[in-house]
């Protein structure tokens, strides 16, 4: 996103509080010009990157809010975000069992590692 010097403290504090101090951001500052500066940090850490050099909030910024970390399930097979989003879909409609059976033959994924992925990501009560 594109953000002017004078909104970016108030930007940084709302993207912290809303996305957690540990997620990772880019600032691309006066991209395409003579003192171009790239750095990423944790959002925690982006006031006090920002306190630390006054030229800092000068200039035109980009800033690139990088993906949230998920948590994985290590015993959990790993399947591509198609195949995730149609074991999602069937569970909506089938039985883990029918949602396993239904998406190995339309992928070729044996069955019990779509079980297995099912059994991983269902909800915990």
């Amino acid at each position: 996103m594109f953000e002017s010097p004078h909104r970016l403290r108030a930007a940084l504090r709302d993207m912290e509080e809303v996305c957690g101090p540990e997620r990772e951001l880019t600032f691309a500052r006066e991209l395409s010009k003579r003192f171009e500066q790239i750095h990423t940090v944790p959002l925690g850490q982006a006031l006090g990157w920002l306190d630390e050099d006054s030229h800092r909030e000068q200039g035109e910024f980009v800033l690139i809010l990088h993906d949230a970390v998920r948590e994985v399930d290590e015993d959990a097979p790993a399947l591509d975000a198609t195949t995730e989003r149609w074991m999602k879909a069937l569970l909506e409609q089938v039985s883990l069992r029918d949602a396993a059976r239904i998406a190995s033959r339309a992928t070729g994924i044996p069955r019990d590692v779509l079980y297995a992925w099912g059994l991983a990501n269902s909800p915990k009560d």
